[in-house]
């Protein structure tokens, strides 16, 4: 599952006091159990590469972690990124690959 940080919800038009979650999990990320809300969100990525101007959208449950404090506002998880995304995390670089798109 992909988690990321309360204050960024706002920024993807949910309030995360007032509208209900699809689901909410205990979640234990960086030492410490808490109740966390899971909302569908829709997100988008843009290719770096010159003259791709359309950006690939996929919808993905996305936990919301009250008080992150992570060095990073996203925790990629195995369902909604890494089975939709080919990823590569080395030392040097990090790669996404986006999916072709599809033939209309």
């Amino acid at each position: 599952m992909s988690v990321a940080d309360a204050d960024l919800f706002g920024l993807l038009g949910i309030d995360i006091h007032r509208d209900a979650p699809v689901y909410e999990i205990p979640l234990s990320v960086a030492g410490g159990f808490q109740r966390t809300p899971v909302f569908q969100v829709e997100l988008q990525l843009r290719s770096s590469s010159v003259g791709v101007d359309e950006p690939v959208r996929w919808s993905l449950p996305l936990g919301a972690r009250r008080g992150w404090r992570l060095p990073f506002a996203v925790l990629l998880g195995q369902r909604g990124w890494f089975d939709t995304f080919r990823t590569t995390i080395d030392a040097f670089a990090s790669v996404v690959e986006l999916p072709e798109p599809a033939e209309a």
